[in-house]
């Protein structure tokens, strides 16, 4: 019993970190796709490094100067 209760504890941490690494949908009006791509990698790895409350690749994204249009939690 303990062992499913930690495997499922496990399992939805798992789920929780990989969806707060999904990138946000942003507005890309008037900003190099090329270097938008290099933003948006930098901020993926950054939020790579921390297990964190909210999103933090929206969050690096907005600092970045990007309009957000749908963020990612």
């Amino acid at each position: 019993m303990r062992r499913v209760a930690l495997f499922s504890i496990l399992l939805l941490t798992n789920c929780a970190i990989q969806s707060s690494l999904e990138p946000p949908v942003v507005d890309q009006r008037g900003h190099d796709p090329i270097q938008f791509q290099n933003d948006q990698a930098e901020c993926i790895e950054r939020g790579k490094g921390f297990i964190t409350v909210g999103a933090p690749i929206t969050a690096c994204m907005r600092e970045r100067g990007y309009a957000i249009l749908v963020p990612k939690s």
